[in-house]
């Protein structure tokens, strides 16, 4: 008997199990995947409000991940969400207040107070 002719597989063939990814593909969708389910989470440091709103968004996603007691995971988390003005203003921020969630969070109250509040120690004004 010959030997039998196989041809190389088609890698552009998704539906040939030995050419397929092991990511899967989700083309019933264009929807984001559960694991991207909302928003990404960013602080700009614009204004006093801006900053309530990401302290409490931080606050609540950490209690309802079973975190909220997780103040080194809270703190993390709110770190890499920081951009343009905010990001500038944590490289300036003292070291031993990057390194506490609750000094953290009065550092930013104090940079970004409430609209129509003075500012502190030259902390960012917010518009009225």
């Amino acid at each position: 008997m010959p030997p039998r002719f196989r041809p190389k597989p088609d890698p552009n063939d998704i539906d040939d199990p030995s050419v397929r990814s092991p990511f899967k593909i989700n083309t019933e969708s264009e929807t984001a995947s559960p694991i991207v389910s909302a928003p990404e989470l960013v602080f700009h440091g614009l204004d006093g409000n801006e900053c309530e709103t990401f302290v409490g968004a931080i606050q609540k996603t950490a209690y309802d991940k079973g975190k909220d007691e997780d103040h080194a995971w809270m703190l993390r988390w709110a770190k890499s969400c920081l951009r343009s003005k905010a990001l500038r203003w944590y490289a300036k921020l003292d070291p031993s207040r990057r390194r506490d969630w609750d000094m953290f969070v009065k550092a930013m109250f104090e940079a970004y107070p409430p609209v129509g509040a003075e500012p502190v120690d030259g902390g960012v004004e917010t518009p009225v």
